[in-house]
Order: structure tokens, then sequence, then C-alpha cells
């Protein structure tokens, strides 16, 4: 019959040293991305930069649920590549988002010139309670501008792949707080 000794014992008190940790929910990820319009050629679009990875506490809602999902149960060094359909983002391209406004009153309700407005870029608005939001400005005729309310990833499968640095559990002090500072980008990802 086998008797444990002293060494055995010891080795019994100390065996996750060498396990590491999984993210879950209240992980403290640091992690770098790419992310990737899917079926239109595929170009980047978002990129946290190398030398300035990110760092958030899983499950506060600083990431889209389902991307969080996509990183579950992965720890330091892994990798990752997923791809995350529209309807699970941002949703589909609504188009009763999208709506036609007078030019002149869309330039002179917002202090522009008109030769500061295209097609493409986005013109920072406000609710009359004042909540911003943009609209992206997707034609433009004589006398009117169509603006484009949906989220410029609304319609788009997204692909992401990534490192993850490093994972640890989160402190009590960052678990009573709003959460930790995002490291890197400051605003949190589009993911």
């Amino acid at each position: 019959m086998y008797q444990p000794n002293k060494i055995d014992f010891m080795v019994f008190l100390h065996p996750l040293k060498n396990v590491k940790m999984k993210i879950d929910r209240n992980s403290v990820v640091t992690f770098r991305y790419e992310m990737t319009i899917i079926n239109e050629e595929g170009a980047r679009t978002q990129q946290v930069e190398k030398s300035k990875p990110l760092t958030v506490i899983i499950g506060r809602g600083k990431l889209l649920e389902p991307f969080e999902k996509g990183l579950y149960g992965l720890t330091d060094n892994d990798t990752f590549d997923f791809t995350l359909k529209s309807e699970n983002t941002f949703g589909p391209h609504k188009p009763e988002a999208v709506h036609s406004f007078d030019k002149k009153a869309i330039i002179e309700d917002n202090d522009l010139k008109e030769e500061e407005i295209e097609p493409g870029i986005y013109l920072p608005l406000e609710t009359e309670d004042g909540i911003p939001f943009n609209g992206q400005i997707v034609e433009i005729s004589d006398s009117r501008i169509v603006l484009d309310f949906n989220h410029p990833l609304a319609g788009k499968d997204l692909n992401f792949k990534g490192l993850i640095e490093k994972v640890r559990a989160a402190t009590d002090e960052e678990l009573n707080a709003e959460g930790i500072a995002t490291s890197g980008n400051q605003r949190t990802c589009s993911c």
C-alpha cells in the first residue's frame, strides 16, 4: 500500500502553481486584436496598436457580449480568430434609419460651410435633449442631404484575430469600482 511522504504532500499543497488562469467573467484581460469586415475585400478597419494593447474586465459591458464569449477559456499567449455575424453585433442595416434633410438647414444649424460637407463624412449632431449622435452623409443634392444613422458596422459580419497577452483575476477594488481604466486604446474597441 502506498504511503505518501513529505515531498508528495508538498506537491499536493501547490497543484495550481503552473496552471494559467482562463478567461471568464471578472477576469482582467490584456489583449490586442485586428478586426476585419467580411465580404468586403477584407480591408482592415481597426487594430489596437501592438505597443498599446487593450485591458478590460470581462463581463462589465465594455465589449460586445458575443466578442467576450469568443475569448472565454483562453489564457496567456493564446491566439483567437473568430467571426461574429451582424445580427450578433450591431444588427442589420435599417433603411428606416436613413433620412433626407433640407441642406440649408443642416448647414446653418451645425455652423458648417458647404465646402466642408461631402458624402462619407460624419456629422456630429445632438437631440433636443442634448444627447450626441452621428449621422453619415450618404448623398448630397442641390437642396437635400441624406444622412444614415445606422452604426457604421451595421449589417456587416466581423472577423477578429488577436493575441491574449495576460489574464488575471480582478481585484476587489477593481470589481467595486467602475472597472479598470483601459490602457492603450482609450476608447473601448468596437467589438
